[in-house]
């Protein structure tokens, strides 16, 4: 089985799960992010905000504590599908949003951050291993986005699923996590 493969099965898997379990999940993921951050001292934060269709972790309350938060700054992402590259912005209460037509909702302004400030990062994922290796929507938008990162930035992957022993179809280019939170538990891949 390739990772093409493995993507369209664990997206069509996801689907699966009846909206009241994915509320349950997403919400006891946020919850720990939120507790995470809260014991932690980082003050610029990389939140993904979901795709709907994908059915991603809704990772709205992340995003509203941090907004709201005075000892932190929430940053999200801008798509430019010219170059398949991520553009960052510090965004608060004022900041407005636009979906795009790929169902992404993206800030239209905000303040402009580069990757090098960045201290943790919520990293989306469709499927994941026990090594931090992740399957993502293929675009290698995040790999990008990561590779540009300090080495101490933390990169917290975000899962609906429990991890795969092994994913054997890792790029060279792709980058490990360095833990991943699901409705379950938290799994470390620092070594």
């Amino acid at each position: 089985m390739n990772k093409e493969t493995l993507r369209k099965l664990f997206l069509e898997k996801r689907q699966t799960l009846t909206p009241e379990e994915h509320k349950i999940r997403s919400e006891k993921i946020c919850n720990q992010a939120i507790e995470i951050i809260q014991a932690s001292k980082f003050k610029y934060i990389h939140i993904f905000l979901p795709i709907d269709k994908f059915s991603e972790v809704d990772t709205q309350p992340i995003f509203d504590f941090l907004i709201h938060s005075p000892d932190h700054f929430a940053a999200t992402s801008k798509c430019d599908f010219n170059n398949g590259s991520l553009e960052h912005f510090v965004c608060d209460i004022s900041t407005r949003f636009a979906t795009n037509k790929y169902g992404i909702k993206e800030p239209i302004n905000g303040q402009p951050i580069q990757e090098k400030e960045l201290q943790l990062i919520f990293v989306p994922l469709i499927s994941f291993d026990r090594k931090g290796m992740r399957i993502g929507y293929g675009g290698g938008f995040y790999d990008k986005f990561l590779n540009k990162c300090l080495s101490k930035c933390v990169k917290t992957g975000l899962a609906l699923t429990p991890p795969l022993d092994n994913i054997d179809y890792s790029e060279s280019y792709d980058i490990p996590l360095d833990n991943c939170l699901t409705h379950h538990a938290l799994y470390n891949f620092i070594k």
